[in-house]
């Protein structure tokens, strides 16, 4: 719509709903100038139609990527604490686990035993599909107690 000048301008909430990345922002932004396309952002106030509205989409645009680049690295050491205490880390409780009271992964053995004959299958050079069709015949079941698929116990060996 901007590029076949539909429209006047493009209003935003916020500047991190449109864009992640200063580069992003600043190339987006330049292409609508080119476009004759004003750039509102509500909540930071900005305007690009003037030099002072570009200035400080840049800085904030700048402000904005690195807030989500350090909330990204404080994520990745809450995950890595998680894990080595071995607790859960979310979604899904992995295939040859269960999670005890306190929210820490602790071995299922049933599970684990599965998991060791899908490890054994891979090591005889079977195909996922072949394992999958060997899982079900031994009547086998899913976490969720479902028949096995080949992307099922490439997720689970992925995962070991």
């Amino acid at each position: 719509m901007a590029e076949r000048k539909k429209i006047d301008a493009i209003v935003v909430c916020k500047l991190d709903r449109m864009f992640r990345s200063t580069v992003d922002t600043l190339k987006t932004t330049k292409q609508f100038d080119a476009w004759d396309i004003a750039f509102h952002s509500i909540q930071e106030t900005i305007d690009t139609k003037s030099a002072i509205g570009r200035f400080f989409l840049t800085i904030i645009a700048a402000i904005t990527e690195m807030e989500r680049s350090i909330i990204g690295e404080r994520i990745k050491v809450v995950l890595q604490h998680k894990k080595t205490n071995g607790e859960k880390t979310g979604g899904d409780v992995p295939y040859g686990f269960d999670v005890d009271e306190k929210g820490r992964l602790i071995k299922n053995k049933k599970e684990q035993s599965v998991i060791e004959k899908i490890r054994l299958y891979k090591s005889k050079n079977l195909s996922l599909n072949k394992i999958a069709v060997e899982l079900n015949r031994k009547r086998y079941k899913t976490k969720k107690g479902k028949n096995w698929y080949p992307q099922t116990a490439k997720r689970v060996l992925a995962a070991v």
